[in-house]
């Protein structure tokens, strides 16, 4: 009985030992869609991969904006469930390359700056930010008595243990991922083709093509509009970066589908734009292109928040004549350019 309990001891040892390195080592292999968005455009990021034009922002940026169809050489680099806190440690890695774009572009809209982010499911669990950078996004939290945006998950774990498992990728944070994959067996196929896809593509991806929808984003229904102080820190520690190396700063908001506009607090947009307003009066090479929710009618969306492919077409050709008009020296006029949105 005791060889036989010393002999499965060593033998699970080993097996945790190698799902452990496996875990560790091959997650493009066995995570979602997301960790390989991630993957490929953090590493783009790495080569200086980056173009004249840069994008960074959420999923709605990444939906609607083709870098294919811009005339001038553009890298979408916006990542699904990213906040201005997520894109600060994005631009600062690509301001730290020997050529940096000319312009960058940061699109985000209001309830990205108003909720708490995935500090945990995403940043964390799928290594977008290194130990260095979470163990400062956490002192920041503390400092400014706002943790409650990082949202800590009821785990039982402290935060230095935490921290440390994350790190390591330990494998029952990853189970389900692991098991879902059969440790990267069933998805080997469909990850080495998302990868190529999101090479190609220069960043953008669709999130379904539905040929149109009704429906509402229930994100934009706050009455109020209240940054939090931890995304807003990092808001303006990215603007701060980027009129430091001397690039110009476009901000856009993603139009949303026009059911969404419709049943969007007036008094909490209005609000929103005056906190832009405020941040171009404060950093002279940060331009806002657009208002605070503009929109575009139901057919062009697959969810009420991102495009189809014929409204990232759509959109796309508005980003062109704008970045045009940018080059041609009317910054000045952003605010009465194409990219207003419209609704019937």
């Amino acid at each position: 009985m005791r060889g036989y309990l010393l002999w499965f001891g060593l033998t699970s040892t080993a097996t945790f030992a190698a799902v452990w390195l496996f875990a560790a080592f091959c997650p493009a292999t066995y995570m979602p869609d997301t960790y390989l968005h991630e993957h490929v455009q953090l590493r783009q990021i790495a080569t200086c991969e980056l173009g004249q034009v840069a994008i960074f922002g959420d999923s709605q940026a990444k939906a609607a904006i083709v870098p294919r169809l811009l005339s001038v050489p553009t890298i979408n680099l916006a990542l699904a469930g990213t906040s201005p806190v997520e894109t600060y440690f994005a631009v600062a890695r690509a301001m730290q390359c020997p050529k940096v774009p000319r312009w960058v572009i940061i699109a985000h809209g209001a309830r990205a700056f108003d909720r708490h982010i995935g500090f945990w499911t995403q940043d964390s669990n799928e290594g977008f930010l290194s130990p260095n950078e979470r163990n400062e996004v956490e002192r920041a939290a503390s400092r400014l008595d706002d943790e409650g945006t990082i949202a800590p998950p009821n785990d039982g774990l402290t935060g230095s243990i935490r921290d440390w498992l994350y790190t390591v990728w330990f494998p029952p944070l990853h189970f389900a991922n692991l098991l879902d994959s059969g440790l990267g067996i069933l998805r080997y196929g469909h990850n080495r083709a998302v990868l190529r896809q999101v090479a190609r593509s220069g960043g953008h991806a669709l999130y379904g093509n539905g040929s149109g929808t009704n429906g509402v984003d229930t994100g934009y229904a706050v009455s109020d509009f209240e940054v939090r102080p931890l995304i807003d820190l990092y808001f303006d520690k990215t603007l701060n970066l980027l009129q430091k190396r001397g690039v110009v700063a476009i901000f856009l908001v993603v139009p949303v589908n026009q059911s969404t506009h419709d049943a969007a607090s007036v008094k909490a947009l209005g609000q929103f734009a005056e906190y832009l307003q405020e941040k171009s009066e404060k950093y002279p090479g940060f331009h806002v292109a657009t208002g605070p929710m503009p929109c575009l009618p139901n057919e062009n969306f697959s969810t009420p928040a991102h495009m189809n492919a014929k409204g990232s077409a759509l959109y796309s050709a508005q980003v062109d004549r704008l970045l045009r008009g940018v080059e041609a020296g009317t910054i000045a006029g952003m605010r009465d350019g194409p990219l207003q949105g419209g609704c019937d």
